[in-house]
């Protein structure tokens, strides 16, 4: 059987270079010495090294590979990268090749050797059960070569049985491949039960492989026919309403994978998804756990897509309703007040808004959501978040515990966080996300005619320029002081073995007061910020000015309810969607902010919002405009894309403009920079690309002492 034609093109040249350069240095030697092929490989190596690959069988492709796996080390000595050469198509997937014999087992449970027929007849692989027929392992054995001993080594998690004489090898799946290579290569045999078991379990893992592979590209799917009848056509106001291909497509995965990650781009329809899941599933009752504020919201949405079904709002107090309505909503706030009820009743399905906030495995929410899934093992489990991490991958470990899907990403959060934290495998915990249970589309990928957001940083002089550069120059020398304490402890450890260096090194990180003067340096950074946003406020107001006369509606963002505050009074007739109420004395009610919302919507006088990043970024619809303002930022880039988003999302018409109003000569300039790159943090883990790492408040006081530096050079 020849290659495919693709296959010969693209896949064998590099593999039979590979193979070539391993003949070139071979010695013949009986063991893996570093130096060639040892003599179990030399000759069929040397013939594959010598033939041209044009006239290789698919077979002897994937065993020239297979032996490039064997001596990768060689290969990297050589300059050549086994993890680099393409991976040929599997000839042997799901089928076991060793051949079958009738041998009998003797009273240990271990095969009986016939006698030999053949050079290899010595070989032998027999599944050992216990007495309730369980399989425990394979035994391996042979007579003694060396060359075939350093083989089996090769094996992961074999072992020598020194009571028997024989290899093992555990009756686990995953190990399976490798030890169907390893006895076909060298010619073992097998009695029946042996042969079917490693049949049963290879088809079997390839019938996995394939249903993951279906399901990462489901997590990208863009439309689907799928349908929830049940789902009502018209909304509450009996206006026509359907899901959209790509909500049809989430709402697909979801049901197929029933725990799992929504975790679409805020926008495209996250809540429709959940909800139609949890409806064709049937999985009542549901408790919906979201942030207090969002409670409304979800109420409206279940009104109008299953309006048939029964939805209770817990409040301040138990309601009768909660114990058999189909659907519960509850803040995270509340968890622990209503434990006793919530443990009380069965529940088929959880669902969890803005999961990000469950990223802290210690919260008292975290601790909460954790304990009612592990005490009544939901079939359903979802969690919606449009930025599933805000900093790092680590952020996913107590969701997943919370999905209960840790044994898809190494068994325990220990295990997980060794493979892809700190920037590392980004890709592979992307692709085992969307194998097992995350859906993730972008508004780019599923909504066509909504052209990305387009940001536009405007500058603005500060009326502060003194009293900002005062406080500059005191938080540099502050740094700088503490910078030379730094370097006196790294002179101390000059002389220390590493240990002993590492050891230090930690202690000193974990110094109170070393854990103090960082929470200082952040308070210090924190006031730069304000001094600054105070600074661009006046020339603010006056930018937003000139924006209004131009007839169109626009939405300011503001992190500090001082801030917020003045420039609400300053446009009375402005909806709020902030922390205040117009007279600034309380928080704004619930019912309070959604009618802010629908004024800003609907009236066309009302053309300008101002919102809180905490109370406005999430949960609110603002497509009424196309124009975002945002005065201050935080230290992630959630939230300033959240707030963008509030815009640039289902319903929106016309390109999105973000203006960044950025004080001069600042650190406004800087976090927007770094804000930026721990962006591609997020979109590392969430769309499976690589980044490097960087910490904000490190980089800033870098740069801090660079600028002083600087000014001193010149």
């Amino acid at each position: 059987m020849r290659l495919a034609p693709e296959v010969e093109r693209d896949v064998a040249p590099p593999i039979h270079q590979a193979i070539k350069r391993i003949a070139a240095r071979s010695n013949y030697a009986t063991t893996l010495d570093g130096a060639g092929f040892n003599t179990m490989d030399a000759e069929f190596g040397h013939r594959l090294a010598e033939g041209h690959p044009s006239e290789w069988s698919p077979k002897m492709l994937y065993q020239a590979w297979r032996i490039c796996k064997r001596y990768r080390g060689q290969l990297a000595n050589e300059g050549i990268d086994f993890d680099a050469l393409p991976a040929p198509p599997n000839p042997y997937d799901g089928v076991v090749t060793m051949v079958i014999d009738n041998s009998r087992m003797d009273d240990a449970g271990v095969a009986q050797l016939a006698p030999p027929r053949s050079s290899t007849a010595d070989r032998r692989c027999v599944l050992v059960r216990d007495r309730a027929g369980i399989p425990l392992e394979f035994a391996i054995a042979f007579e003694y070569n060396p060359a075939l001993v350093e083989a089996i080594k090769m094996l992961p998690r074999r072992a020598w049985n020194q009571v028997t004489k024989r290899w093992t090898v555990p009756a686990s799946t995953d190990l399976l491949s490798e030890l169907n290579d390893f006895l076909h290569n060298y010619g073992f045999h097998g009695d029946h039960d042996t042969v079917t078991f490693m049949q049963e379990c290879l088809l079997s893992a390839r019938e996995q492989r394939e249903q993951a592979e279906a399901m990462a590209e489901l997590s990208r799917a863009k439309v689907s026919e799928f349908d929830v009848p049940t789902m009502s056509k018209v909304d509450q106001y009996g206006r026509p309403q359907s899901l959209k291909p790509c909500q049809r497509a989430g709402i697909e995965y979801a049901v197929k994978a029933k725990r799992t990650f929504i975790g679409d781009q805020q926008g495209i329809g996250k809540t429709a998804e959940g909800i139609g899941t949890v409806e064709h599933l049937s999985a009542f009752p549901c408790l919906i756990v979201c942030k207090n504020r969002l409670k409304p919201n979800w109420a409206r949405e279940l009104a109008k897509w299953v309006p048939h079904r029964s939805v209770t709002v817990l409040g301040a107090r138990p309601d009768l309703f909660a114990s058999s309505s189909d659907f519960v909503i509850i803040n995270y706030e509340a968890l622990s007040k209503f434990k006793v009820f919530l443990h009380g009743r069965q529940w088929a399905s959880v669902m969890v808004d803005e999961s990000q906030k469950l990223k802290d495995p210690s919260a008292i929410r975290t601790t909460a959501v954790r304990k009612l899934v592990e005490a009544q093992d939901p079939e359903v489990r979802l969690l919606l978040t449009g930025t599933p991490i805000m900093n790092n991958p680590g952020e996913f470990v107590a969701q997943i515990v919370i999905l209960g899907q840790m044994d898809a990403f190494g068994g325990s959060p220990k295990a997980y966080k060794r493979r892809y934290v700190n920037g590392m495998n980004l890709q592979a915990l992307n692709d085992t996300l969307r194998k097992t249970c995350y859906i993730r589309r972008t508004k780019s990928e599923v909504m066509t005619e909504l052209e990305p957001k387009l940001l536009a940083p405007v500058t603005l002089e500060l009326t502060n320029r003194e009293e900002y550069a005062r406080a500059e120059d005191d938080v540099i020398t502050w740094i700088e002081r503490h910078a030379a304490e730094d370097a006196a402890f790294v002179r101390t450890l000059d002389g220390m073995s590493t240990l002993a260096r590492q050891e230090a090194t930690k202690e000193h990180a974990a110094d109170a007061g070393r854990r103090a003067a960082r929470a200082e340096a952040l308070g210090r950074i924190n006031a730069l910020k304000y001094l600054a946003v105070k600074g661009k406020l006046e020339p603010a107001i006056e930018w937003i000015e000139d924006f209004l006369e131009s007839g169109e509606k626009l939405v300011v963002f503001g992190e500090r309810v001082e801030i917020q505050r003045a420039i609400a009074d300053h446009f009375p007739g402005c909806a709020r969607l902030a922390a205040t109420t117009r007279d600034g004395a309380r928080p704004t009610t619930n019912g309070e902010l959604y009618a802010e919302m629908d004024r800003f919507q609907t009236d066309p006088d009302c053309r300008l919002i101002v919102c809180g990043i905490d109370v406005g970024g999430e949960g609110f619809t603002l497509t009424a405009a196309s124009d975002v303002v945002l005065m201050e930022f935080g230290w992630t880039p959630t939230g300033i894309d959240q707030a963008g988003d509030r815009c640039h999302r289902e319903g929106q018409t016309d390109s999105v403009t973000v203006w960044h109003l950025l004080a001069e000569n600042t650190i406004d300039d800087w976090i927007m920079e770094l804000i930026d790159r721990k962006r591609r943090v997020v979109v590392a883990a969430t769309d499976g690309q690589e980044v490097e790492e960087v910490e904000l408040l490190t980089e800033i006081m870098k740069r801090l002492v660079e600028k002083r530096r600087a000014g001193a050079a010149a």
